[in-house]
């Protein structure tokens, strides 16, 4: 009994820590977009649910001794896929730089291929062990309730997903990391053979009975026939779980930043409530609706308001809103669990659930939908699924006393109301004054319309999520001016008056609506790297909105794909652009993403950075101060810097920071820089320097 519960918990482990960290691997490639996590739980969900039908095919239609064989051969399959990979790659799940993506392929089925290729089969293995070595173990001990073996491995899913931020992402390089899990698969297969060693012994498979020879005492505990609604209620709460978790992770991650630390907090949550719901029967209470309709009014209120909240206010609010929409969820699911002899069933559902709500928010919600409505859609959802659940059940208590009833009723109406119109005030706020919204796997990019300034003139401005890529005035007054965080006295703009005129050579982070082209000059070059095609359309004139490009008397290039590849490209191709300089201003939601502020970044940017040239990289955010960060960069790679910021003048030029780098002090001597504090100032011996393997968000937060 023991090693059924030693195997699963071990697969459960595995499951789960292999998502963070397979996820990170390739966040780098797809420009570190929010949609590489909810893309890579798209492919596990789809994953899980191709193991649960295995499970519930092999078990409901193969003899036992043969469903052993099978999967053992799945398990050799495995192996030997994994070793393959070794004769390429550093590690058996980690892929090489071969599978790099490229820019005019979709992202969305590149993540899908690569993940299938690295983790696919291993994966598919580890996913078939809950369901069948439960169904095993219920056979085996026909006395025993199997259910608590899947909240044990929840348990187990849990501890990996907290001990991947905090103890192995820290101690380990990617590769290391990778090494650990692999080791671990081995460990996992040694005990699965051990099960599988019992049930082929002959006094084993006296004890297994086949399924059409089911002793008496088993078939007594098959209880009433399954009714049809409740497979559909099955489906309806699992698939709005998963809609929750996913319209959750988007929320946060567009606000902050992707990163492992941001993915399995949410993660973390629902798999809690599958631990607190599954553990036992009575570990659940309908008292913890009044919890979700606390919840739900705080998340409306927050929602609505966005990012004039504190980050850790956000995270908070999020944070309860899931747990308790995912409580009252995964609570219902247990009250509807079936007898062990529909288990693999009960879990073929709940597969079936969570990859709909994959598929919704990564597929069907950027064809329909210009916004992420995932997260409200999904606590309406709840609302109305939980409340069909309380309706059908004839056995509660709420069908006796009165005050319960109008209590619930009371509860669940005023909710879904609330619910609407916290939807209804959503969809107006964000169409209003905005002739443009474009969703897409990097996210959700509007065009609106606003006035700004004293007097106030009308802007066009793009909006990426919540962060303002840039603005132009829409009437001919200086409509080529530079604005937003890009004003003559922000730290770029100041940099570019530094420049020596003629033949410079100007490299750009991200292209926003092609700000930084105003500087240009006859005999410039102004070369963009950017990663969201819709981002070039519309800086490139689409609507007639944005014409910074085409006015810009210098040469301009736009490059398709993250900047960080890239760069790593040109410079393998023996082609270094020499920029006299480079602006960092790529952001994904509230800040840059992770891979293009660590060191390895910053060595490949002074690779293409002419000897006396400048760079400047644009830190300002809301929620996280990188200035420790930028200054212990600095001092790792020998440069001097300054800190700009710039007040703006509270109208069409915003309040902005920037870090301005170089190799020769004298670049940064003398006026104007001689106004601005020296970078090292920010200094903090006690943060660590972010590489490809380590990062620390929670450092930077203000």
């Amino acid at each position: 009994m023991i090693l059924y519960a030693v195997t699963i918990f071990v697969s459960a482990v595995l499951l789960f820590l292999v998502q963070p960290l397979i996820g990170k691997v390739i966040l780098p490639w797809f420009g570190g977009s929010s949609a590489v996590w909810s893309t890579t739980l798209l492919f596990f969900q789809l994953l899980l649910l191709v193991g649960y039908l295995y499970s519930d095919v092999v078990i409901r239609s193969i003899k036992r001794r043969w469903q052993v064989l099978i999967h053992l051969g799945l398990v050799t399959a495995s192996l030997l896929l994994m070793g393959v990979h070794l004769m390429d790659w550093a590690t058996p799940i980690t892929p090489g730089r071969s599978w790099a993506p490229l820019p005019t392929q979709s992202p969305l089925l590149q993540v899908l291929l690569t993940l299938t290729v690295s983790v696919g089969l291993p994966y598919l293995v580890l996913s078939t062990t809950s369901p069948l070595v439960q169904a095993w173990f219920a056979v085996r001990y026909p006395r025993k309730n199997p259910y608590p073996l899947y909240a044990l491995s929840n348990v187990g899913s849990i501890l990996a997903l907290l001990a991947y931020p905090f103890l192995l992402e820290p101690a380990l390089s990617t590769g290391g990391q990778a090494w650990v899990w692999s080791l671990g698969y081995l460990a996992f297969v040694v005990g699965l053979g051990a099960i599988a060693w019992s049930i082929r012994r002959r006094d084993g498979l006296q004890d297994l009975a086949e399924p059409e020879e089911l002793p008496s005492r088993i078939a007594a505990r098959r209880g009433p026939p399954l009714s049809w609604w409740k497979p559909v209620l099955w489906l309806a709460l699992s698939m709005t779980g998963s809609v929750l978790l996913l319209g959750t992770t988007n929320q946060i991650t567009q606000n902050v930043t992707a990163v492992p630390l941001l993915w399995v907090g949410p993660l973390a949550i629902y798999l809690v409530t599958f631990v607190i719901a599954f553990s036992d029967r009575q570990a659940y209470s309908r008292w913890t609706i009044l919890l979700l309709f606390i919840a739900t009014q705080i998340f409306g209120y927050v929602y609505l308001r966005g990012n004039i909240f504190p980050i850790l206010v956000q995270l908070s609010t999020y944070g309860l809103l899931l747990f308790s929409a995912c409580m009252v969820s995964h609570g219902e699911l247990a009250r509807l669990a079936p007898p062990p002899r529909h288990l693999t069933l009960f879990y073929l559902v709940l597969g079936l659930g969570g990859a709909l709500g994959g598929v919704f928010v990564n597929l069907i919600a950027p064809a329909v939908f210009d916004n992420l409505w995932e997260l409200p859609l999904a606590v309406l959802a709840c609302w109305l699924f939980a409340g069909l659940a309380v309706a059908v059940d004839r056995q509660t208590a709420l069908h006796d006393k009165r005050w319960q009833q109008l209590l619930v009723v009371g509860v669940f109406a005023v909710s879904i109301f609330s619910g609407a119109d916290v939807l209804r005030r959503g969809v107006r706020s964000f169409y209003l004054a905005t002739p443009v919204a474009v969703r897409n796997f990097y996210g959700v990019l509007r065009i609106q319309v606003a006035a700004l300034g004293d007097p106030p003139r009308e802007v066009y401005r793009m909006v990426h999520g919540t962060t303002i890529h840039g603005l132009q005035y829409a009437g001919p007054e200086n409509r080529h001016a530079p604005l937003s965080y890009f004003g003559p006295h922000s730290g770029v703009g100041l940099a570019f008056q530094q420049l020596d005129g003629g033949g410079r050579r100007l490299g750009v982070l991200g292209l926003g609506v092609g700000t930084l082209a105003a500087y240009g000059e006859a005999d410039d070059l102004v070369r963009f790297y950017e990663i969201d095609p819709a981002v070039i359309r519309y800086a490139d004139g689409e609507g007639d909105y944005f014409d910074y490009l085409a006015a810009t008397p210098a040469a301009v290039e736009v490059v398709l794909g993250d900047a960080r590849l890239s760069l790593q490209q040109e410079l393998d191709a023996g082609a270094p652009q020499a920029y006299d300089l480079l602006a960092v201003d790529v952001f994904s939601g509230d800040a840059p993403p992770v891979h293009l502020l660590t060191l390895e970044a910053f060595r490949l940017y002074l690779a293409h950075l002419a000897d006396d040239g400048l760079l400047a990289v644009n830190i300002s955010t809301t929620h996280l101060d990188l200035e420790p960060l930028l200054a212990g960069l600095a001092r790792d790679l020998d440069l001097v810097g300054v800190s700009v910021a710039d007040p703006g003048d509270g109208g069409a030029l915003f309040r902005s920071r920037w870090v301005v780098l170089a190799r020769d002090p004298r670049r940064l001597a003398g006026a104007p820089w001689d106004a601005h504090p020296d970078l090292q100032a920010a200094f903090d011996p006690e943060l660590r320097v972010w590489t490809d393997d380590f990062s620390n968000l929670l450092q930077l937060l203000q």
